[in-house]
């Protein structure tokens, strides 16, 4: 099990629950960082740049457990309370699964997400405008699914799994956005169809599941204080605008 948090962006959550077997290993560039589960590591590269570097390591997982076989990448804003995760892990070992995510709560189209993404102002407009026509340009499909990249289990070192992220790298580089605006369509580019949900049921998501809880990123609890209805209409103006402009 691993994270990476990478300035000020998350809190260390402290698991509720843990199984002898398994190692609890944070990245991180903060020295002042302590915790009682995990094992705190200082950043194996480091862009002195937040977001690159959480993206680094959330992507590259077969650089950091080379004697590994298993990794399971959880995102610093999810904490574990209950044994069910463990035993989805186990699961997914003995089904032999190579990479798994939960599914996406509320939506199920790269183009739908995209928009919410500027809607929210989480994105910058014009580079995720960008990546959207390249994806179109490239023949990527509407509402052909959508994951949530919150909790990542990765057989990590298989050769199919390293070239995937290898891609998801890549493109992330070249577009810097939200990392599942490009999951699905880099699936659907390498054409792998061995993808499995995270969960038992197919259309369980992180946000169903009684075994997790979320606690917000750092700077959504301080946006949340400023937060109304008059900001999410002028959001949600601000999207239409730009798409006019762009699309």
């Amino acid at each position: 099990m691993y994270t990476c948090i990478s300035g000020e962006y998350d809190s260390l959550i402290e698991p509720k629950s843990v199984e002898p077997g398994y190692d609890f290993i944070c990245f991180t560039n903060n020295k002042n960082l302590k915790s009682k589960n995990w094992i705190i590591k200082p950043l194996v590269k480091n862009f002195n740049n937040n977001k690159k570097n959480n993206r680094y390591h959330k992507m590259n997982p077969h650089l950091l457990f080379k004697n590994h076989k298993h990794s399971v990448y959880i995102d610093g804003n999810i904490g574990i309370v209950g044994k069910h995760f463990f035993k989805r892990v186990r699961e997914l070992i003995e089904d032999d699964i190579k990479i798994s995510m939960p599914k996406h709560p509320l939506r199920e189209c790269i183009y739908e997400e995209a928009k919410e993404t500027i809607r929210s102002l989480k994105t910058d407009p014009k580079k995720t405008i960008e990546q959207i026509k390249y994806l179109k340009k490239k023949g990527y499909p509407e509402s052909n699914g959508l994951v949530e990249c919150g909790i990542i289990f990765r057989r990590h070192n298989d050769a199919k799994v390293i070239e995937l992220m290898n891609s998801w790298w890549a493109f992330f580089l070249m577009f810097p956005t939200r990392d599942q605006l490009a999951f699905n369509f880099i699936i659907w580019q390498k054409e792998i169809f061995d993808f499995s949900y995270f969960f038992d049921g197919y259309n369980q998501t992180l946000r169903d599941s009684s075994d997790y809880f979320f606690a917000l990123h750092n700077y959504e609890k301080k946006g949340r204080k400023i937060s109304n209805r008059i900001i999410r209409k002028l959001r949600t103006i601000y999207c239409k605008m730009i798409y006019r402009k762009y699309l």
